[in-house]
């Protein structure tokens, strides 16, 4: 049975623009724990192809462990059925801003965003390893199944276009950054 958010000691609060997942990490994490299968098993329902009533069944899973929440903690998610998003398990970061803010962000799962905005780099989607970075085999303190820090990875700078996108989709929804 999965421990619901109470049983741990460390309860970080959600920072600004913070995925779902990302705080989800963040929480086990902080708490000395890998992200349990059954929430990995959750997430890839809600932002795959799962039949409604599937995804409702896992959004109580992960209800259960974060607690209940609003449109106000995490805005997209009332619309997780239909707004589009990257795949559950390809992960996309700028290290720099995860080394500033330790924090995955809500505007690295929209498609649409292809760099950082912040740093005008291009967000990276794998590890030097080089296997792509992944939700599943990440370790803590934002690690690589490697043990590469993310954050000490080297993004290439993006094209002007691409930045410019960036930037439209992060002032369209101003809690993302």
């Amino acid at each position: 049975m999965l421990p619901d958010r109470t049983m741990f000691p460390v309860r970080p609060t959600r920072k600004k623009g913070e995925s779902l997942p990302g705080y989800v990490y963040r929480l086990h994490n902080a708490n000395g724990h890998r992200v349990p299968s059954e929430l990995h098993s959750a997430f890839i329902a809600i932002y795959g192809k799962a039949d409604y009533e599937r995804k409702q069944q896992a959004t109580e899973t992960i209800k259960h462990v974060v607690g209940n929440f609003t449109d106000a903690d995490w805005p997209l998610w009332p619309w997780r059925y239909l707004w589009p998003r990257q795949p559950y398990s390809h992960v996309r970061i700028c290290p720099y801003c995860l080394q500033e803010s330790g924090h995955h962000r809500i505007l690295w799962e929209l498609p649409l965003v292809e760099a950082c905005p912040i740093h005008e780099c291009l967000l990276i989607r794998d590890c030097t390893c080089p296997r792509y970075i992944n939700w599943r085999f990440m370790k803590p303190e934002w690690k690589c199944h490697c043990g590469q820090p993310l954050q000490d990875l080297h993004a290439q700078v993006a094209g002007k276009g691409l930045i410019s996108t960036a930037r439209l989709v992060a002032d369209a929804i101003k809690w993302a950054l």
